[in-house]
């Protein structure tokens, strides 16, 4: 579709990056970026190049998350850094994520942080 010059156009495209099987609906632009090895959707190439405080809330009941630890651990030091298992699947970390941030937000916000950056399994 976007070579044929139709990328913005939306369309249901299967969800190949994730262990289910479902179909999401988005542009083909949309689509092709998040599938883009040097795109911003990697995840490590992405964590290493952040100048902000990280707040990663990873899904224990979540396949795409199996990483996750050694992907925190490429972000650039931050005192601010968190990483927050939670008993969830994909879905369903948002609101299990809730306690978490909410934590960390006046952390920032008093830019208060410990020496080592902190790992909290929920």
């Amino acid at each position: 579709m976007v070579a044929a010059g139709r990328g913005n156009e939306t369309a249901s495209f299967f969800d190949r990056n994730s262990s289910g099987r479902f179909w999401v609906t988005t542009t083909a632009t949309i689509y092709l970026s998040y599938l883009d090895p040097q795109g911003p959707a990697n995840m490590l190439n992405s964590v290493r190049k952040l100048r902000a405080p990280l707040l990663w809330v990873a899904g224990s009941a979540d396949p795409s998350q199996a990483g996750a630890n050694a992907e925190f651990n490429q972000a650039p030091a931050n005192p601010l850094n968190r990483f927050v298992m939670v008993a969830s699947p994909h879905l369903g970390t948002p609101d299990a994520a809730r306690d978490a941030v909410l934590a960390w937000l006046p952390e920032l916000k008093l830019r208060r942080a410990p020496v080592e950056p902190e790992r909290t399994f929920l």
